[in-house]
């Protein structure tokens, strides 16, 4: 992106634009807007094409009313979108957190290598969810291992070593019971 966009003013849409271009624009909106009708703006494009199964988005959507494990802090997002956090920095209500879930596992399920990436971090943050003991999933110690070997899976597909190796040391140092 070139620079951020005037505070005054949203960035002008681009003509005719793909989801791939709206996603951008919701981005840029999100996270270098300056006022909170610019955010609620990208927010509801983004929310828009996560409805609409693009993947980018639907991960945008779940950091942001989810746990956000890789990325940019997304508080400040949160902040003007009215998204309240509990003392550990997870946002509010719970409900929030579960449709995040839920849009993780979708991302995970359409098992789409274009976008390895956000499957690699989409992993790693259900392996958040169950180490936090959020409440939001059934307790099952398959599940966990399933994530963890899944992102180490896609982290590997998509090139990104640093993140295959984090995966590798956060089963090792977890103590998941067998």
């Amino acid at each position: 992106m070139q620079g951020s966009p005037d505070p005054d003013t949203d960035p002008p849409v681009p003509q005719e634009p793909d989801e791939e271009q709206l996603y951008s624009y919701a981005l840029q909106l999100l996270d270098y807007s300056y006022n909170t009708d610019s955010i609620s703006k990208g927010m509801a494009m983004m929310n828009n094409l996560s409805d609409h199964g693009y993947i980018p988005a639907m991960y945008e959507v779940a950091r942001t009313i989810g746990l956000n494990k890789v990325g940019a802090d997304p508080n400040y997002r949160r902040r003007h979108l009215g998204i309240d956090v509990d003392r550990n920095n997870y946002p509010l209500p719970i409900e929030n957190r579960k449709k995040a879930e839920v849009l993780l596992r979708r991302i995970l399920a359409a098992n789409d290598t274009a976008f390895a990436q956000f499957n690699a971090y989409s992993a790693f943050t259900m392996t958040h969810y169950y180490m936090k003991d959020l409440g939001i999933h059934e307790e099952n110690t398959d599940s966990i291992d399933y994530y963890f070997d899944d992102g180490i899976r896609w982290a590997e597909i998509a090139g990104d070593q640093d993140m295959a190796k984090k995966l590798r040391k956060f089963k090792k140092d977890s103590k998941v019971k067998k």
